[in-house]
């Protein structure tokens, strides 16, 4: 099993990729002639003459201009739950890494709350390495570290990589988070505007990028150019759980 690298760069890319889209679908919407053109593509008809109304082809227009805007909102909401993934993706991927990295700190995550620390008989039978028993039990435990709102989740990775976290950043978050669930859960609706995508994609590519810089610090291997211009790609030949070296 491949020693886990966390990849900031890619994860960077997939978060100004949704607001891109988003932009690109929000610009023609809002671009009048290429509604018109869109609108002089379909041909009205009535199936019988006797059937035609005056205006009919305005009204059909209308309505397909009314369908088109709704279609960026939900596009819009669809959006901001893809800046939530990446954003999970990111904090999990990262975790598994610093854990790898350093085992120790895993000791909070692993077994349960009368037994922390335990690793499973099944855990230690089902791998053929001990790096590959390491990746398992860092993943296992990137998995409960990620758990709970966006601001917790963020803080623990701060508090691992002994840093101050902004409370702004926090709070920004769990609304992004509250807006998320509102939208997967209740079907929640909004005329979503460029500005809204642009600061919540600002808000996700920041916490990436503070996250590289962790990774930086803490000597984690990665791809970080989005923040150092260079890679960290120095992957250890051993690993090492306490202090005895395997």
């Amino acid at each position: 099993m491949k020693e886990p690298v966390f990849n900031g760069d890619g994860l960077r890319f997939k978060s100004l990729e949704d607001y891109v889209a988003f932009k690109s679908f929000h610009d023609f919407v809002n671009n009048k002639n290429a509604i018109d053109a869109h609108l002089k593509s379909y041909e009205y008809y009535a199936t019988d003459p006797s059937l035609h109304e005056e205006r009919t082809d305005i009204m059909l227009g209308n309505q397909k201009t009314e369908d088109i805007i709704s279609s960026l909102n939900h596009f819009g909401g669809l959006t901001l739950t893809s800046l939530c993934t990446t954003f999970e993706i990111a904090i999990k991927e990262f975790l598994c890494c610093y854990f790898f990295h350093n085992p120790k700190t895993m000791y909070g995550f692993l077994g349960r709350d009368d037994s922390k620390g335990m690793v499973s008989l099944n855990d230690m039978l089902t791998v053929n390495t001990y790096q590959a028993l390491i990746v398992n039990l860092a993943t296992k435990s990137a998995s409960k570290a990620s758990k709970g709102t966006y601001g917790e989740a963020f803080s623990r990775v701060g508090k691992l990589c002994k840093a101050n976290i902004d409370k702004e950043v926090l709070t920004k978050l769990n609304d992004l988070q509250t807006y998320r669930n509102k939208i997967v859960h209740e079907k929640f609706l909004k005329q979503w505007t460029l500005s809204d995508i642009s600061d919540y994609e600002v808000l996700v590519s920041s916490v990436i990028e503070e996250i590289c810089r962790f990774g930086i610090a803490k000597n984690i291997p990665g791809k970080y150019t989005c923040v150092s211009g260079e890679n960290r790609m120095e992957l250890a030949s051993v690993a090492v759980l306490g202090k005895k070296e395997i």
